[in-house]
């Protein structure tokens, strides 16, 4: 089982400039979430006035069923700087191949509490906000 925590506060604003939609994964049995932490984080946008939207939800790394539940959230996603993403690093992956149809992306996933950056084709930038312990 991995155990998650969120990525400091100074991590997440110096990644996450501007407005921001946050998709946050319950988790499963392979990973256990910070679910409060998750929700601070939503909070804490909401009050700054950076959020556009946010969604929670489990198994993120299903790309089938990702793919339904942000269609609904376009416009949202679209008016938003970043996605940020509460999950394992299947489940940014996931969120990054399905919103690849734009021009520029930066997807950050954390790999022993090292940021590793993958350079796709899209002009949103989607983050990882977790760490592995």
């Amino acid at each position: 089982m991995l155990i998650t925590q969120l990525k400091s506060k100074e991590t997440i604003a110096s990644l996450a400039s501007g407005k921001a939609f946050i998709i946050i994964c319950h988790g499963c049995k392979e990973v256990s979430f910070p679910e409060a932490e998750a929700k601070a984080l939503v909070d804490e946008f909401k009050e700054n006035g950076k959020l556009t939207g946010s969604i929670t939800t489990d198994y993120i790394c299903n790309p089938d069923n990702m793919k339904l539940r942000l269609e609904k959230h376009m416009g949202e996603i679209q008016a938003a700087d970043v996605v940020l993403v509460c999950s394992c690093g299947v489940g940014v992956q996931t969120i990054a191949e399905y919103l690849d149809n734009k021009k520029y992306m930066h997807v950050v996933i954390p790999m022993h509490y090292q940021v590793v950056r993958v350079l796709l084709h899209s002009n949103t930038t989607v983050i990882s906000v977790v760490s592995v312990i």
